[in-house]
């Protein structure tokens, strides 16, 4: 029923009660013969009635007017260039601008309109076409593997048959070079090393960061070694070489063995940043991310080693058991630390791409890294999605 015919129903019934309100009062209080309020009384229920009646010949009318709801029409897709193409009905059935004309309609070939004006109902999820030509290529760190790779399974449909010219898990050092030699558009990383950055800016490139997670990086020793934690401090100190034997730092007295990674890989990059003002010492150091690991789980001299690496690569993606890691300032490298942001060692995690890159799907993908929608995968995966800083 239409409000309006609603609004006449109301007037209707509240003037009847009304005049027979006045009735009843007259009859108590014996005023009948009271001309004045007998004619009152009198317009009352008339005005009733002809509100009664109007209701009747406006719901009459409404009844008579047709409530055929449009059809719903097919949603827009998005073409491999990340376009909104046309609908399959919009294809098949062409405008007769005479018509249009006639009703005030614009043909969709003169139709400009930006995409702020879009609803916000219309706007899909980020959907490329993994086989079309202009498809990003993907590249990153090891750790950061399952990540891009879920990513992909998400976003590109269809998914070529072999992937692998689109996809490359690698290194943190292999993916930045792929980046400024633009065999990769996108790549999922750490911080870039000093170098890696001067390498960029020499040939006069610009690398655009798109933060999507948060990690912790961790130190590890070996079961054997009971220590449980160390500070900050402890562990520049022992890489700095100033804390030599284990006694120094509440273990068993024992020469202390500090592994360290290649040059330009993500976590020697994020090490040096910990090390702040102090210099890292001369030190063994391990081409790949497992071969730390196994160094100091196989470490058989007296004493102990200790290493460093990436949260969720040491719990997630190696498995060893015969290593744990080191709580750091007493507090734990828990999921839960990293999204209050207690545990002292934190990195953040991104999709990088070439600010010069003319291929718009390169920055919608890493754009969409931030989405609810891959916040989802990054969680589901074990990562910690990113948030800003509290200040």
């Amino acid at each position: 029923m239409e409000v309006h015919v609603i609004y006449w129903i109301v007037a209707a019934l509240a003037l009847l009660l009304a005049a027979a309100a006045l009735g009843i009062w007259m009859q108590k209080k014996r005023v009948k013969r009271s001309k004045a309020l007998r004619m009152a009384a009198r317009m009352l229920a008339c005005a009733g009635v002809i509100c009664g009646a109007v209701s009747v010949i406006v719901g009459i009318n409404d009844h008579g007017v047709s409530t055929k709801k449009p059809l719903p029409t097919e949603e827009p897709a998005l073409t491999a260039s990340g376009e909104m193409g046309e609908t399959a009905a919009d294809a098949a059935a062409p405008i007769d601008a005479e018509a249009a004309a006639q009703e005030d309609i614009v043909p969709a070939a003169d139709m400009a309109a930006p995409a702020e004006s879009v609803p916000e109902e219309t706007v899909q999820p980020l959907r490329i076409d993994g086989t079309a030509s202009d498809a990003p290529v993907l590249n990153g760190a090891t750790a950061l593997g399952p990540v891009y790779e879920a990513f992909m399974e998400k976003v590109y449909d269809p998914l070529p048959e072999d992937r692998s010219a689109l996809l490359h898990v690698d290194t943190t050092p292999a993916a930045y070079e792929a980046l400024l030699n633009r065999t990769a558009d996108v790549i999922f990383v750490a911080d870039p090393s000093e170098e890696q950055r001067a390498e960029a800016e020499s040939r006069g490139l610009e690398m655009v960061f798109t933060p999507f997670a948060r990690e912790a990086f961790v130190f590890f020793v070996d079961n054997h070694n009971y220590i449980g934690n160390l500070t900050a401090q402890q562990v520049r100190d022992i890489y700095s070489g100033r804390i030599a034997d284990w006694s120094e730092v509440g273990g068993d007295a024992g020469p202390i063995t500090a592994y360290q990674r290649n040059p330009g890989s993500g976590s020697q990059s994020m090490m040096l940043r910990f090390m702040g003002d102090d210099e890292l010492m001369e030190a063994p150091g391990t081409e790949t991310m497992g071969s730390i690991i196994m160094q100091v789980a196989d470490y058989e001299v007296g004493g102990g080693s200790i290493g460093y690496s990436f949260r969720y690569y040491f719990t997630e993606m190696v498995g060893n058991d015969q290593t744990h890691m080191l709580n750091l300032d007493g507090v734990a490298p828990t999921v839960e630390n990293i999204q209050n942001g207690t545990y002292p060692a934190l990195t953040t995690v991104y999709a990088v791409y070439l600010a010069d890159n003319e291929n718009p799907l390169v920055r919608r993908l890493c754009e969409w890294t931030t989405s609810d929608e891959a916040r989802a995968i990054v969680e589901q995966i074990g990562y910690v999605p990113y948030a800003e800083p509290s200040a």
